[in-house]
């Protein structure tokens, strides 16, 4: 795992998306990375049962400033679940319609996220309602991926 994936296991996890032990394997495999911050070392020492959020979550933050990235705020955590859930449409590791409404839930989730996400509510919301046109729908709904998977 490397940088990229412990951001996304932190953006899941400040939107109540992932649980203690993702962010903790997040951490873990971190370990062996060149100029890791301590608290990495913190968070991987921790068990999932005895960790809350109030004691995880800043421990994630720093972390996260100790790699040169911002803390997350719920907006930009939602991006970065956004542009993950995009590459696995794009990347057929999930299906379009399956991924828009992933996509769909999030805007429900983060309002301030809809907006980058209003193609694939419409396109979802569409390949319910006209099913004989299912295949075209999702080649757009792939198109509206690659779009958004573009930081």
């Amino acid at each position: 795992m490397d940088i990229a994936q412990f951001l996304l296991a932190a953006a899941r996890y400040r939107l109540d998306m992932a649980d203690a032990d993702e962010v903790i394997a997040a951490a873990s495999s971190l370990t062996g990375t060149p100029a890791v911050p301590d608290e990495a070392l913190a968070i991987s020492a921790l068990t999932p049962v005895d960790t809350r959020r109030e004691e995880l979550q800043p421990l994630v933050d720093q972390v996260l400033t100790g790699l040169g990235a911002q803390p997350l705020d719920d907006r930009t955590a939602a991006a970065t679940v956004a542009r993950s859930v995009a590459a696995a449409i794009r990347t057929d590791q999930v299906e379009p319609y399956d991924g828009a409404r992933q996509l769909w839930r999030l805007a429900r989730k983060v309002p301030a996220a809809e907006p980058s996400l209003t193609g694939f509510i419409h396109l979802a919301s569409e390949w319910e309602d006209v099913p004989d046109q299912r295949a075209e729908i999702e080649a757009d709904i792939k198109t509206e991926a690659g779009k958004l998977e573009q930081p």
